[in-house]
């Protein structure tokens, strides 16, 4: 089986325009199916370790072509993994069809879309969550 376009991840960083901190961001260019996840998977284990706890990894799926259910298998794993390390996930760019995807598994809720979101913590990102569905 192979994907219709290689998934390509860039880990840069970025310094937050309002508070000046520095931020990682991971762009994700490409399919994440099932051939390629494990990119993803490995991107962000590779990332953490140098991460502060509460500090934010930013996903930015603006590029993001083809995603199944392996990719949202290597996004729930990321999840966990940042939960587990203190750091908070924001997805970012994420477009109709994957925020679809996200909504309708019900996977949403547990994504920071905004660092907002991700300040306010988990209860509060439900609540966005289910406010931006209706």
């Amino acid at each position: 089986m192979m994907s219709g376009s290689p998934l390509d991840i860039t880990a840069r960083q970025n310094e937050n325009r309002l508070t000046g901190e520095r931020e990682t961001v991971l762009e994700l260019r490409g399919d994440c199916d099932f051939v390629t996840a494990e990119l993803l998977r490995a991107a962000v284990l590779d990332v953490l370790p140098d991460l502060p706890r509460g500090s934010e990894l930013i996903l930015d799926l603006s590029g993001i072509g083809v995603f199944d259910s392996s990719g949202l298998s290597a996004l729930i794993m990321a999840h966990r993994h940042t939960t587990r390390a203190g750091v908070a996930l924001v997805l970012q760019g994420a477009g109709d069809h994957l925020r679809h995807i996200l909504e309708l598994t019900g996977v949403a809720a547990h994504f920071a879309a905004t660092r907002a979101a991700a300040a306010a913590g988990p209860e509060r990102e439900s609540r966005s969550s289910a406010a931006s569905a209706d």
